[in-house]
C-alpha cells in the first residue's frame, strides 16, 4: 500500500481524561468496524461494538487502577488512541514487570502515516513511567497488518490463545518486547 504523504501531519499525543471519554469511545467503535467488517457476522460484530466501546465501558477502563489511554489529536480531531495496563502479564512473557499493550487503535484513513509509530512511542515512553521494562499484548492471528506492525516495533510473538469472541472460537497471538 503506498503512503499518502498529504495525509501526514504532526499530531498530539496525551493522556485521555473523563472528558475524552465520548471521543475514545467513538473512536473505538470507528477503528474496531474499519478493522473487522467482513472478518464477522454483522449482528456479532455490532453487539461486541455496544459492549466493548459504550461510553459506560471506557468510562470504567480509563477509571481501572494501573489503566492509562493516550489520545492522538490532529489539531482537534481525535484520529487514535491507546490503552497500557500494569496488570499481571501472560505467564509466556518473559518479565513480570510488562506493561499490556490492550489496545492501540487508529483511524483507517491514517493508517500508514506514522500515527501508530507515534502512539507506539508514546505507549514506550508511558510503560517506562510506569516502572515497566518490558511491553506485552494479544493481538487475532488473522489481524496480519497489526501483526507487521508490532514486528516492525520489535515484538515477538511467544504464546498463542485460544478464545471466544462474537460467537466462534479465535486465535490470539501474545507478543513481547524489551524497553532494554
Amino acid at each position: 500500500m503506498e503512503r499518502d504523504d498529504t495525509k501526514r501531519a504532526t499530531v498530539d499525543v496525551r493522556h485521555a481524561t473523563p472528558a475524552d471519554v465520548p471521543e475514545l469511545a467513538a473512536l473505538g467503535v470507528r477503528t474496531f468496524a474499519a478493522a473487522f467488517a467482513g472478518r464477522v457476522g454483522d449482528d456479532a460484530l455490532a453487539q461486541y461494538l455496544a459492549s466493548a466501546f459504550s461510553e459506560a465501558q471506557i468510562a470504567s477502563e480509563l477509571a481501572a487502577p494501573g489503566s492509562v489511554f493516550l489520545i492522538a489529536r490532529d489539531g482537534d480531531t481525535p484520529v487514535g488512541y491507546a490503552r497500557v495496563l500494569a496488570d499481571e502479564p501472560h505467564a509466556s512473557v518473559p518479565s513480570r514487570k510488562a506493561i499490556r499493550i490492550v489496545r492501540i487503535y487508529v483511524e483507517h484513513d491514517r493508517l500508514g502515516t506514522g500515527l501508530g509509530a507515534a502512539l507506539m512511542n508514546a505507549v514506550v515512553s508511558e510503560a517506562r513511567h510506569m516502572g515497566g521494562d518490558a511491553l506485552w499484548l494479544r493481538v487475532w492471528e488473522k489481524n496480519h497488518r497489526a501483526i507487521r506492525f508490532y514486528e516492525r516495533a520489535g515484538f515477538r510473538t511467544c504464546a498463542t490463545l485460544e478464545f471466544e469472541m462474537m460467537g466462534s472460537p479465535k486465535t490470539d497471538l501474545v507478543m513481547w518486547r524489551s524497553l532494554a
